[in-house]
């Protein structure tokens, strides 16, 4: 039996709940014999039995001549005692192998360093190769020099290692940092709370214990009171970004000012505009959209999109002129690219704003921390009205001894 599926084969599949790669994958489970299958299986789980590869690069390595096979075997376990160093695909692109063993790799077929695998659960010992303990102390340089800005993602962490240490910069090399950031992490080496990865929206409420833990969660707010430093302003403003994972130190400047900070990655929903715009018509001055995000075709529609859309709906909604919708793009700009010298890369042929697109394209986290929360204060700065931010700073300070007084003692809640 053959493992390509025919369209019938496929539609069948689809029926039980299966996509064409799952019934490609029967089929040819079906067609081999079980001493077969077991030889996969065990290219799979490697020396340890830890499942360090995909079936599609175990089968892969089954498919291999010996001497190939064992030649890729030995540099993807090349770590320290025998551990799991790299991919297959990163092993049959190295320089060890010749151009003949490289393309008997079946075609289509590539590593997947996510899926397919289990990885370790919890804290995990590891004892880092020297070359790649070198590359985490080059990390732990670059989060040390960074401290006023963690948490840091990935891919500022990358591009600053490309920068000023001179570490490749290929999506193959992000894509190993990345995985050691993991390994490193749950050994201990690298603090959790010093990288952000994108991803959890959360929705919760605060709960009590009882009256007395009621209160000194009470006396707790009063100490951290902070008035809106927006009030009195002649315009209200919105920071937003690409990336979610940046969102936390840009909200470490926009905190100062009362600013809050939003996170839109891709175009933002119809919904996400709506909210925008109830937001605006229900202040007396204009709202402002500050946006940070990638140069590329996408980055400039997407802010484009985003502020025209609201505009349109608040011109229809607004009860007097002052309530609109207007946008300042902040990074990151061709000026800033050519300003920093920021690596650039040729605009992706699958989006299909490239065509009308000129010269390269940069992502955002290319610009370092300190320089992009600058820019982000610089522009706060310019449009707020000093003398009205201080007026507020003021009354918040005189508010939260108020509040204090009028609270009991901390542990003299009943």
């Amino acid at each position: 039996m053959s493992g390509v599926a025919t369209p019938a084969q496929i539609a069948l599949g689809a029926e039980l709940g299966m996509g064409p790669a799952e019934t490609e994958r029967c089929l040819l489970l079906a067609s081999m014999p079980r001493t077969e299958i077991d030889a996969v299986t065990a290219l799979q789980l490697g020396p340890d039995g830890d499942s360090w590869l995909t079936w599609d690069e175990a089968l892969s390595l089954h498919r291999m001549s010996e001497p190939d096979r064992d030649e890729v075997l030995a540099l993807v376990y090349s770590g320290e005692n025998g551990e799991r160093e790299m991919g297959v695909a990163e092993a049959l692109a190295s320089d060890s192998l010749d151009k003949d063993q490289r393309s008997r790799f079946r075609p289509g077929v590539t590593a997947s360093r996510e899926t397919g695998r289990r990885r370790p659960r919890g804290y995990a010992d590891w004892r880092p190769q020297h070359r790649t303990q070198a590359l985490l102390d080059d990390v732990q340089n670059v989060l040390e020099e960074y401290a006023d800005f963690l948490p840091l993602t990935v891919r500022q962490i990358f591009y600053r290692l490309v920068g000023a240490h001179g570490y490749e910069k290929t999506e193959r090399a992000y894509s190993r940092l990345g995985e050691h950031l993991v390994r490193a992490r749950r050994a201990r080496l690298v603090p959790f709370d010093a990288i952000r990865d994108d991803g959890i929206v959360t929705y919760s409420s605060r709960w009590h214990g009882g009256p007395a833990d009621f209160w000194d969660d009470a006396i707790g707010r009063a100490h951290e009171y902070r008035r809106d430093r927006q009030a009195g302003q002649p315009r209200y403003v919105e920071l937003w970004c690409e990336s979610a994972g940046m969102a936390p130190q840009l909200a470490n400047v926009a905190d100062g000012f009362s600013v809050p900070v939003f996170s839109a990655g891709g175009f933002a929903s119809l919904s996400a505009v709506r909210l925008i715009v109830d937001r605006a018509v229900r202040r007396g001055v204009p709202t402002v959209l500050l946006h940070v995000g990638d140069f590329d075709p996408s980055g400039e529609s997407i802010f484009g999109a985003i502020v025209e859309d609201a505009r349109a709906f608040a011109v229809e909604d607004a009860v007097i002129g002052t309530q609109r919708v207007e946008g300042i793009r902040l990074a990151l700009t061709a000026a800033q690219v050519e300003e920093y010298d920021l690596p650039t890369a040729p605009a992706k042929q699958s989006d299909s704003r490239s065509a009308r697109w000129i010269g390269g394209t940069c992502q955002l986290e290319a610009l370092p921390p300190d320089t992009l929360a600058r820019t982000v204060r610089d522009a706060l700065d310019g449009l707020f009205e000093p003398s009205r931010l201080c007026r507020e700073i003021e009354l918040e300070a005189r508010d939260r001894t108020e509040l204090l007084r009028a609270l009991p003692a901390e542990g003299e809640a009943a």
